[in-house]
């Protein structure tokens, strides 16, 4: 169910059945009760990206918070390719190079700006996820896929505690950085590096508890890095001064998101797939961070391939995601 759904907390106590669970692995209830059809609404789930719901100009936040990904202008909008499990996934394309107006050329693509952050504005206890593929680049060595950061050297300490998901100069290392008041861009924080980039959509998840200073770092699903996490009494949404926003598929810089009316976002543009990008307002599990990877379920997994080939049947998962709502 979706936010404000009249199937929450309106379902029935199955336990004596032997279902403790929903379809996806969490646990029933989530919420103040039992929900209605095969998945239990996660309130703690503040962003979803699937890329399956869209309008003209923007990706839909299914979690119904309102954090829609904005396309501000038709040379910017995305284009939609195979994802995950037969379901359809952002395709950014380096499309042409523009400079910053003072000698520097940068590769540019497509960006989402989710311009309401507020239901994950401040997490003390987070898990960021998305399934990501990247493309080889020719100008730029660096693809952020979720950006609300800047130096709070250069910009000021309203900057502090920000945060991205990028990748590595010259390597093949997705990871998650944040920029506490000790650190600058050069040697900002690198906390859980996640594991070598690939041409096929590969799943980034980061779980990070700032109350105990751990960030755990997933690749497909299995736990690869512990980190601590020195500095961060939490994580922060920053974006620019003027507005607290998250970029998808390059850097927010701290323009403002709105096409042409500066030169932001200019740089570190990401050439390749998204989908499936979800950020929860708590640490998941293993076992969650694991269901995430098999796709809804171990029933979905086994009956649809490989997550990274997308090239699954979408009538079969529409079937089994009917199926199992109906109670079958």
């Amino acid at each position: 169910p979706m936010l404000g759904s009249v199937l929450i907390d309106a379902g029935t106590n199955l336990t004596r059945f032997g279902i403790t669970n929903d379809y996806s692995g969490l646990a029933r209830p989530q919420g103040g009760a039992y929900d209605i059809g095969a998945y239990e609404f996660d309130p703690s789930l503040k962003l979803h990206l699937d890329f399956d719901v869209t309008g003209v100009s923007n990706v839909v936040d299914v979690t119904g918070n309102g954090g829609d990904g904005i396309m501000f202008d038709a040379t910017n909008h995305l284009t939609f390719t195979g994802g995950v499990f037969g379901t359809r996934a952002g395709n950014w394309i380096t499309n042409h190079v523009m400079t910053d107006g003072n000698g520097h050329f940068y590769d540019a693509s497509q960006y989402l700006a989710v311009t309401n952050t507020a239901a994950f504005a401040k997490m003390t206890n987070c898990t960021i996820s998305l399934w990501a593929s990247f493309l080889p680049k020719t100008l730029q060595n660096v693809e952020d896929l979720l950006d609300s950061a800047y130096d709070p050297h250069n910009i000021g300490s309203a900057a502090t505690n920000s945060w991205r998901v990028t990748t590595i100069p010259y390597a093949s290392s997705v990871l998650l950085r944040g920029y506490s008041a000790s650190t600058s861009d050069s040697d900002g924080d690198l906390i859980g590096i996640s594991g070598a980039t690939t041409t096929n959509l590969s799943l980034y998840t980061f779980s990070a508890d700032c109350s105990n200073s751990v960030c755990v770092s997933y690749f497909n699903g299995q736990p690869v890095y512990t980190n601590a996490l020195t500095g961060f009494p939490y994580l922060k949404i920053f974006g620019s001064p003027d507005l607290a926003w998250m970029c998808v598929g390059a850097s927010v810089h701290a323009g403002t998101p709105q096409w042409g009316d500066d030169l932001y976002p200019n740089d570190e543009y990401h050439s390749g797939k998204m989908d499936d990008i979800r950020i929860y307002n708590r640490t998941l599990s293993a076992a969650e961070v694991q269901n995430l990877y098999a796709g809804n379920g171990a029933a979905l997994s086994s009956s649809v391939g490989s997550p990274g080939g997308g090239t699954t049947n979408e009538t079969s998962i529409s079937f089994l995601r009917a199926r199992n709502a109906m109670g079958f």
